[in-house]
């Protein structure tokens, strides 16, 4: 029997976070934000055997999407400047 991912998150997003979680595997300055909890991408990256050690995860629970880009902005902003 197969294993099943046992989340709140509905699959479209799952399949969507799986794909950016091995792109910040492959990309060390590749970020990924979240609305969510970070226990949910836990969840998904145990579940499909990706390993998160030198990965960028920022989660910011409740956050709506257009509020979600503007920090993502601000952070990729800080990074160029204080790299």
């Amino acid at each position: 029997m197969a294993k099943k991912l046992n989340t709140t998150l509905p699959h479209n997003e799952v399949i969507a976070l799986r794909a950016h979680l091995d792109e910040a595997v492959a990309d060390p300055d590749y970020t990924v934000f979240v609305n969510y909890p970070v226990t949910e991408v836990v969840k998904v990256a145990k579940y499909y055997g990706i390993k998160l050690d030198n990965s960028r995860v920022v989660s910011i629970p409740c956050a709506t999407p257009n509020v979600l880009m503007e920090f993502k902005r601000n952070y990729d902003e800080f990074w160029r400047n204080h790299a």
